[in-house]
């Protein structure tokens, strides 16, 4: 994999955006981030490695989370465990996670939580450096993460009674949060995640490692979540405006708004005033390439003819 555009940074910024010193661990059959990935991304990554090239601008932000990674570590008190790789075999094959940091937890402190305590208390604390509008969407997608994490700990020894991650909001406004209480009150902000049963945490291991290590070869689609998928939406559009007034979840919910006449915009208005239609649901991640391996991918290219109307 190559990186393009590099000479558009200084000196300094080109090696640190060359200089990738991310480990997976050389035991490992495949990483935590890998496994909750696309299968399908991972085997054209693999199979394509020489041919991709991915635009050096798109690696500011990854320096960003690696800055804050680093000041997190070198800041940690001594007792904790971190950037430490675990491992544990699931049906043959050894995954692998490095945790950001292990907090160790007092046995009595952690009783009160889980009073069935099997092992050394700890939390496991994940560091991300996200956008305001992902702290708002709740970040269901890390308690995947956080729970491979958890059942990799509880096979070392450990016994996790929390899930946290500190997340850095880097385009975080205190004029917002004064005004908005759902937005995040602080430019750092914890999350707190529910912890899964052991025997949940190793049935979505073993479902992910059936995807990602195919015995027919055969590796599936892409799902909606992985190509970030656009969420179906219906447009009413007064006829004559190049705006849609208001967006719906169905075209059953348009309607009806229009005729309840309790909107400015559509009282003294009937059906025929309007144009409500299906907008096109966009798979952001592959128009995009930020999978990187979007011109590989024949599901992509079906999609493309499918959409061109070929």
């Amino acid at each position: 994999m190559g990186l393009t555009g590099l000479e558009n940074f200084s000196i300094p910024i080109q090696n640190a955006l060359t200089n990738d010193s991310y480990d997976g661990g050389s035991m490992t059959d495949i990483s935590v981030t890998g496994l909750i990935d696309s299968p399908r991304i991972k085997m054209l990554r693999r199979d394509h490695f020489k041919e991709i090239k991915e635009d050096a601008n798109r690696r500011i932000n990854a320096l960003l989370g690696t800055a804050f990674h680093k000041l997190a570590e070198e800041n940690s008190p001594e007792e904790w465990i971190t950037e430490e790789r675990f491992y544990a075999d699931v049906d043959g094959y050894m995954v692998s996670g490095q945790i950001d940091a292990v907090v160790p937890v007092p046995l009595k402190q952690a009783q009160k939580i889980d009073p069935n305590i099997k092992g050394k208390p700890v939390i496991i604390r994940d560091y991300k450096v996200i956008t305001a509008f992902k702290a708002q969407s709740g970040m269901k997608d890390y308690e995947r993460q956080g729970n491979i994490y958890a059942y990799l700990l509880k096979r070392n020894g450990y016994h996790p009674i929390s899930f946290v991650i500190e997340a850095y909001v880097k385009d975080w406004k205190e004029s917002f949060a004064l005004r908005d209480e759902n937005y995040p009150q602080l430019s750092i902000q914890e999350y707190e995640y529910d912890l899964w049963s052991t025997d949940q945490s190793e049935e979505y291991i073993k479902s992910r490692i059936e995807l990602h290590f195919p015995k027919d070869g055969i590796f599936p689609d892409c799902s909606e979540e992985e190509m970030w998928s656009t969420k179906a939406k219906w447009e009413a559009k007064k006829k004559g405006h190049a705006r849609a007034t208001k967006l719906f979840e169905s075209e059953r919910e348009a309607f009806s708004w229009i005729a309840d006449q309790d909107h400015r915009a559509t009282r003294g208005t009937t059906y025929e005033d309007w144009d409500v239609t299906q907008r096109p649901v966009e798979r952001r991640r592959c128009e995009g390439n930020w999978c990187n391996v979007a011109e590989f991918c024949e599901q992509f290219k079906k999609y493309k003819e499918s959409k061109d109307g070929n």
